[in-house]
């Protein structure tokens, strides 16, 4: 730390006399010199530096932030500590490290520093033209602060306060910048406080971003709220007015206070029922607010006591009892929640009834209470922050995947029983199969359906609010990869992966013993080099080749053929050969593609597989209707606009497709496959054949795989080079004539070895 000048040290005690001032709550002697030291540490560490309002010194940043922490999350003196140095390691230059916080202040504090470093290698060398590495980076460090979340949950917190003052203090920066920040808070840091319970920080959060996003529709609905809050005043006031009265007259000491919905949450809910605003009743609620009293018991007694009083006064609206107490929420919310029914302009008015312990919780998250800097150990037994710690860990690698599921999974819930009754929570959206992995990973492998309320149902079955479930399990693990698909819960989805995993080592093992045995049996000495050369041949890896050969998707006569003539018409080279004839021959320079997304592509089909390439998701042809874009990894890519993948692209950088117009459709063939279905009769593969390999169409076949079924059924699938969309289309009219044909579709998705 460097000698600090006279005024430093008077803006340093500045400084600190604030934070002594508007700290909530006393602290020992001992914790203020801690904070103060710290204070100096970031003074130093920020010397110098700016925001980027040009007006503020950075150091005004980690200290609010630390009050943030005190004041508005409840967190003690590590946690303001680890605030006010956040940003220490990353700013100062190399002037203080980790294991430099970690001698001032110990292990734990430089935990918490250390989550709270972005990963931020090279980022200030990327030009404009990759933003998507910037994005990246930005995942990898919203994924590095969840994970050592897992560890210590402080980082979480001081994270999200950490946004909260930038959403604050947004003077600045530019308007990219503001959208950027809004895309990550709606995206990640709002569903995030509200599943850690933060729930005035989450409705700040969604305002803010709001009125970033859509300034316009946040200042009309902000208008109307007040408007119509104007109109409904009196009756609100009637109606506490009453509850006043009434629990007074019973001698129940409470409160009653009115609590209001972000204007964000009203504009969705508006936006997602289709409704006007006076339509809606529950985006302003009526609170009843009692003192907390010491035995748990006797406050759940209380609630339950005064609901009753309530409904002496009010009738209820049906079933619009919501028992949060009994059954409290994944964030840890509690309170009973029901309807009344008003008179007008009112329909239904929301009523909670909670302790103002509850409240604390609701509106400050389930540790706002725990203002003790250490016992960390003592929170994790807390029954909310154990199931959180267990949603925080999770084997995903990819960044944003990862952050997508963490974050949905947060937005909703059900719950459902188990058949003795214990209380199941689960994602909304969860299947049988997520029930059955969630009890145990064994349940979920053995998993062949469930008895729900009385009924069979497949492992797909999707779960609703209140159901009682009985899985019906096999002696064996009976799990298919498509399981994936049936699933909505990370744990479920983890463990079928790693299943599966296990499995390919295994297959993988064997395929390499059958690989050895073959290079002994063909009395080949260089085992090596006959992997690479099969790795050549197939385009795979070697781990890739054993497990196809292990599951025999490559068989043993396959290997022998391209062992003994690596060039035969059999194998992969022959095709990419084919493919790329015309290239070859005219020798088509590699140019850089330039697409104006005014204009449809005119897509010459030269420069193809030189240029750019044909999705293998789809595998499109000449003649097909088609998009192209440029892939995260840089690559320019063509797809069929059916195709699930362009779909997907097209709905999130729609700006960045165009659609193509094919040229010269008869220079290059295309691979295509076709299903053909129909009853079996003497001499049918060999019609078919003869009609494929016709000349007048012009045609190559590839591969045709024949399954019989029942003795009579014909399934048949045909590989085959075509010029384009025209011949195909020619070929399958035919096809479908053929006597005993009773279908004949193509088949887009589909890979050849």
């Amino acid at each position: 730390m460097r000698e600090f000048s006279k005024s430093d040290i008077e803006q340093i005690d500045v400084y600190y006399n604030q934070i002594r001032t508007e700290f909530l709550g006393e602290l020992p002697m001992n914790e203020l010199e801690r904070i103060k030291k710290a204070l100096m540490v970031a003074y130093d560490g920020h010397y110098g530096q700016m925001r980027k309002n040009k007006v503020d010194p950075y150091i005004v940043h980690p200290i609010a932030v630390a009050k943030i922490v005190r004041n508005e999350i409840g967190f003690g003196t590590d946690s303001v500590i680890c605030a006010l140095l956040h940003d220490v390691v990353e700013d100062s230059g190399g002037l203080y490290t980790v294991k430099d916080i970690e001698n001032l202040f110990g292990p734990h504090i430089a935990a918490v520093v250390d989550g709270l470093t972005k990963i931020t290698s090279q980022s200030n060398k990327i030009g404009s033209e990759q933003q998507e590495i910037l994005s990246a980076e930005q995942l990898f460090s919203l994924q590095k602060v969840i994970m050592n979340s897992s560890n210590d949950i402080r980082v979480i917190y001081i994270k999200i306060a950490d946004r909260l003052h930038n959403m604050r203090t947004l003077d600045g920066l530019g308007a990219n910048s503001k959208l950027r920040k809004a895309g990550e808070n709606t995206f990640f840091y709002s569903p995030f406080a509200a599943r850690l319970g933060l729930y005035k920080i989450k409705q700040e959060l969604e305002d803010a971003s709001f009125k970033i996003t859509n300034p316009q529709d946040y200042h009309v609905i902000s208008r109307m709220i007040e408007d119509v809050e104007t109109a409904r005043d009196d009756a609100f006031e009637n109606i506490k007015h009453k509850i006043e009265e009434k629990l007074k007259s019973e001698k129940i000491p409470i409160r009653v206070e009115y609590f209001r919905k972000s204007v964000y949450s009203v504009w969705k809910k508006m936006d997602k029922n289709q409704k006007p605003l006076d339509e809606i009743h529950n985006y302003r609620s009526i609170r009843i607010i009692f003192d907390s009293p010491s035995d748990k018991s006797m406050e759940r007694r209380m609630v339950y006591m005064i609901y009753a009083e309530i409904t002496n006064i009010f009738q209820t609206q049906k079933d619009s009892l919501r028992d949060f107490i009994k059954l409290e929420k994944k964030n840890g919310f509690e309170a009973i929640v029901f309807d009344i029914m008003a008179k007008p302009p009112l329909e239904f008015v929301e009523i909670q009834i909670l302790s103002e312990r509850m409240r604390m919780i609701n509106d400050h998250g389930p540790l706002s209470l725990k203002n003790s800097p250490s016992g960390l150990e003592k929170i994790y037994k807390n029954n909310w922050i154990k199931r959180l710690h267990e949603d925080l860990s999770s084997n995903s690698v990819d960044a944003w995947e990862f952050l997508k599921e963490i974050t949905t999974s947060f937005s909703n819930e059900i719950v459902v029983f188990a058949p003795d009754g214990k209380p199941i929570r689960l994602s909304k959206g969860s299947t049988v199969l997520d029930f059955a992995f969630h009890i145990h990973t064994e349940m979920g492998l053995k998993c062949m359906g469930a008895t729900v309320d009385k009924f069979y149902v497949p492992v797909s079955y999707q779960l609703h609010g209140g159901q009682r479930v009985k899985i019906d399990q096999a002696e064996i693990p009976v799990i298919h990869e498509f399981w994936i698909d049936y699933v909505k819960t990370r744990k479920a989805a983890d463990a079928i992966k790693d299943f599966f995993k296990k499995k390919r080592q295994e297959v993988s093992i064997l395929g390499r013993e059958t690989f050895n045995s073959i290079i002994s049996d063909a009395g080949i000495r260089n085992k090596t080099k006959a992997a690479e050369n099969l790795q050549q041949i197939y385009k795979m890896s070697s781990e890739e080749l054993f497990f196809r050969l292990g599951e025999k998707i490559i068989s043993q006569e396959d290997i022998y053929r391209k062992l003994i003539n690596p060039h035969s018409k059999g194998t992969q080279s022959f095709f990419r050969n084919i493919f790329k004839f015309t290239n070859e021959k005219e020798n088509i320079p590699i140019t850089k593609v330039e697409i104006d997304p005014k204009k449809s592509f005119l897509l010459d089909e030269r420069q193809i597989y030189n240029n750019y390439f044909l999705a293998q998701c789809c595998n499109p042809v000449p003649g097909d209707n088609a998009v192209i874009f440029q892939n995260k990894h840089g690559v320019y890519m063509i797809h069929q606009t059916q195709c699930p993948q362009a779909k997907e692209f097209l709905a999130v950088h729609g700006k960045k497709a165009v659609p193509v117009e094919w040229m010269n459709q008869s220079l290059n063939i295309f691979p295509a496959k076709i299903n053909v279905k129909g009853v079996d009769r003497p001499g049918l593969i060999r019609d078919i054949a003869q009609e494929i390999s016709n000349n007048e169409n012009n045609l190559n076949m590839h591969s045709i795989n024949v399954t019989i079924q029942n003795q009579t059924r014909f399934l048949g699938d045909i590989i085959l080079f075509v010029k384009n969309k025209e011949v195909l289309d020619y070929l399958i009219n035919k096809v479908r004539h053929i006597k005993g044909v009773d279908k004949c579709l193509r088949e887009y998705n589909f890979e050849m070895l």
